[in-house]
């Protein structure tokens, strides 16, 4: 098998990947990327990504890369050059004209199918202002696994929407500005996919008509969309050629609107940058002791 492919598309793209690729995994699939349909592809069971790659397309063939041992061959060749993909006999090589590597490969149904997905709900939100709010809670999420739904950030699909964090003890709650037709469903997304998905927003670049005919101020305030297509399990983003899949904790999330109090006896207006300074100036000596700062 062999596909020819750009240097720098092929480069951004494992580039892209590289936070859902994990570490460790009991799959040792789920270590490599799946070239093909064109599409780049990783899988961790968890969340799943694909990035439009037009150039991995040649008669249906497919083909995995070790991502880690690629992206670290590929990261010091001049961009402008092709390289050309070959899958032969449980190996794969990637040539270019100043260098070649042979890789160990594996066979393609080896790696993990992505998720099939019927959506169910289908909206498009401010992409920027979500994942703002939704990382903004997320540090308010348990980390202890007795209670599953509170280590996930919860998202209300309501006018306005609203997501949530908490661990039994705080409560973290942000308002967004735009909406979603979803009658006031609530998505439990866990936080640590969450940071994942932030991070690969952050990487991906915005459509290239997003950008055409506005000025720099125009492209700094300019919003991202991000399309979110809610399933039974499962939740699919899409945005640029990028397309996300994750998987939902499932459960009741805690009715935190009773939680909230309707008024308040006492009100303090304060300056952030103040209050900041002056809690980080003592908050040593409360870790030494019982953890309060007064």
């Amino acid at each position: 098998m062999q596909m020819p492919l750009n240097v720098a598309g092929l480069r951004r793209a494992l580039a892209l990947l590289e936070p859902v690729i994990p570490k460790k995994s009991s799959m040792k699939a789920c270590q490599y990327v799946l070239l093909g349909e064109g599409k780049a592809m990783a899988n961790s069971l968890e969340m799943a990504v694909s990035v439009d790659l037009p150039d991995a397309q040649r008669d249906g063939e497919k083909c995995l890369l070790p991502h880690r041992a690629a992206l670290d061959f590929l990261r010091y060749v001049p961009g402008s050059q092709p390289v050309g993909v070959v899958a032969k006999d449980g190996r794969v090589m990637l040539m270019t004209k100043t260098a070649q590597i042979s890789l160990e490969s594996l066979k393609v149904d080896g790696f993990p199918p992505m998720p099939e997905f019927e959506p169910e709900l289908t909206g498009v939100v401010d992409g920027d202002e979500l994942l703002k709010a939704m990382m903004a809670v997320a540090p308010y999420t348990a980390t202890a696994q007795d209670r599953p739904v509170l280590t996930a950030v919860c998202l209300t699909l309501a006018e306005p929407m609203e997501v949530a964090g908490a661990d039994g003890f705080r409560l973290a709650v942000r308002t967004l500005r735009g909406g979603f037709p979803g009658g006031g469903r609530r998505v439990l997304a866990p936080a640590d996919l969450v940071g994942v998905l932030a991070q690969l927003w952050k990487l991906a670049p915005p459509p290239a008509e997003q950008g055409e005919g506005k000025s720099v101020a125009e492209l700094v305030v300019s919003r991202r969309p991000m399309e979110l297509q809610v399933g039974e399990k499962g939740l699919r983003v899409c945005f640029g050629r990028v397309t996300v899949w994750l998987q939902l904790i499932q459960g009741n999330y805690p009715n935190y609107v009773q939680l909230m109090p309707t008024g308040y006896k006492r009100r303090l207006t304060f300056l952030v940058e103040e209050l900041t300074r002056a809690v980080r100036t003592v908050q040593g000596m409360a870790v030494d002791g019982s953890g309060i700062v007064r």
